[in-house]
């Protein structure tokens, strides 16, 4: 499956990809992605500021796997001139997937941690 069979028609998705394998300080990322309240944020991306979005996907690297999970939006925080950090709560795991990056977003530009989705019915 890719991301878009995990989305919802009609909604606006900011998709985030997110390597906690290369991650120093993982009390960070607990805070960043925190399974528990079910909140977090995204690190600092460069993020179109005239896109509107409803929905978070998150492809998550972790200990080897790639977990996918849904949230939805809470607010948009500019770090500097381009940069944003996504907020979002009721986070959820939804599956696990073998995809690369690039291949789980259907995208050319594998490097860009940031895709905007959306499925119209």
């Amino acid at each position: 499956m890719i991301a878009f069979d995990y989305i919802e028609p009609n909604y606006k998705y900011i998709a985030i990809f997110t390597n906690l394998d290369q991650e120093n300080n993982q009390e960070i990322h607990k805070k960043n992605l925190n399974r528990d309240s079910r909140e977090g944020y995204s690190g600092n991306w460069i993020i179109s500021q005239n896109r509107i979005f409803q929905k978070v996907l998150l492809y998550v690297r972790e200990n080897g796997q790639n977990k996918i999970y849904l949230a939805d939006y809470l607010d948009r925080e500019i770090i500097e001139a381009n940069r944003s950090r996504i907020y979002f709560t009721n986070l959820k795991l939804v599956d696990t997937t073998n995809l690369h990056w690039g291949a789980f977003t259907e995208s050319n530009n594998a490097q860009s941690p940031v895709r905007y989705i959306e499925k119209k019915i």
